[in-house]
């Protein structure tokens, strides 16, 4: 969902722009308040304790980023941990305790953010895969690998750890809480429709903009080879598209406050903006079209004037790409 290159008119004068199928590094912390158990008494717990494929004590858990270090990966993971600590025992009928050692060399369970995951289980790479981790029922193994994509924003990143921790808990898509650990991103993400909603308006528009920029480019390339009439036809064009694309942000705008997401309701009104101030640099530049065909080049660089304001003016704004939406509003992506 991204926007085109724009190419700006001129001068003023005339002479000759997963859903997913599942839901690094950093200084050494712990999650709750639990001390690491040692290697020796850690095998012996993972036996003693019927019920808690863990066993007693507290489950060391290191981070590692095969990817760009991304600031606050380290806490958004400490944050899932802190949840299942205060949740296991309700949904996976034990306790259990977390130690966040980012750095040890030999934890129960890793955490790693990575580009992308080809398959987990019997997930293809057909699927937007965001997460994966064994599913922990009987005894623990030794060390359990989870992997967390890298790419989205920090609450959707959230829910995949928390999401990927569940399955390690012994928990699949059909147990509660359903908010986390269902497969359907529906019962995930609050308000997900009218989500969805928002962003399909916010797509709608970039295509539309995006349409209305091959015109303006097409009657730039005319108006350079003073073809003056059939730019101003195009210019008209570009005109139109760039209005309904302003019709689709308004709608998104509006969607976005009707579930109160002001974050993702602010970008919207900002690209919604940018749009407006295309509309009145179209419709300037055919007039200027007209004008020059008509002969009359001084009325024709008044109107360039005006085009090349209102393009001053846009640089104030930012048109924001479908990604950072999706993120504002909590969505995995803007597909």
């Amino acid at each position: 969902m991204k926007r085109r290159d724009l190419v700006i008119a001129t001068g003023t004068t005339l002479a000759g722009c997963v859903e997913s199928n599942s839901e690094g590094g950093g200084e050494n912390a712990t999650a709750g308040a639990s001390a690491a158990r040692s290697d020796e008494s850690a095998a012996e717990s993972r036996e003693a304790e019927t019920g808690n494929p863990w066993g007693a004590g507290a489950v060391v858990v290191a981070v590692e980023q095969d990817v760009d270090a991304r600031s606050g990966f380290v806490e958004l993971v400490r944050e899932g941990l802190e949840y299942w600590e205060r949740n296991a025992g309700t949904y996976a009928g034990y306790g259990i305790e977390y130690a966040l050692r980012a750095n040890a060399d030999d934890p129960d369970v890793l955490v790693r953010l990575v580009d992308s995951i080809d398959e987990c289980g019997d997930v293809g790479h057909e699927d937007d895969i965001a997460g994966c981790a064994p599913l922990v029922e009987d005894v623990a193994p030794d060390d359990v690998t989870v992997e967390i994509v890298d790419g989205y924003g920090d609450e959707p990143t959230l829910a995949v750890v928390k999401h990927e921790i569940g399955h390690t808990l012994g928990l699949d898509h059909d147990d509660e809480p359903k908010d986390v650990m269902s497969n359907d991103a529906a019962d995930r993400i609050a308000d997900y429709e009218e989500k969805r909603e928002v962003l399909a308006r916010y797509g709608e528009a970039i295509d539309r903009g995006n349409e209305g920029m091959e015109h303006w480019n097409d009657a730039i390339d005319e108006w350079e080879q003073e073809e003056f009439d059939g730019a101003a036809v195009r210019f008209e064009d570009a005109r139109g598209r760039f209005d309904e694309q302003t019709d689709r942000l308004v709608e998104a705008v509006e969607a976005a406050e009707r579930i109160d997401a002001a974050e993702a309701a602010a970008a919207c009104d900002e690209s919604r903006r940018v749009s407006e101030l295309e509309v009145e640099m179209a419709a300037s530049m055919r007039e200027a079209a007209e004008e020059a065909d008509a002969g009359d080049y001084d009325a024709a660089d008044d109107c360039v004037e005006k085009a090349n304001e209102a393009r001053a003016e846009a640089e104030a704004y930012e048109f924001v790409e479908g990604d950072v939406v999706a993120d504002a509003l909590g969505l995995p992506d803007a597909d």
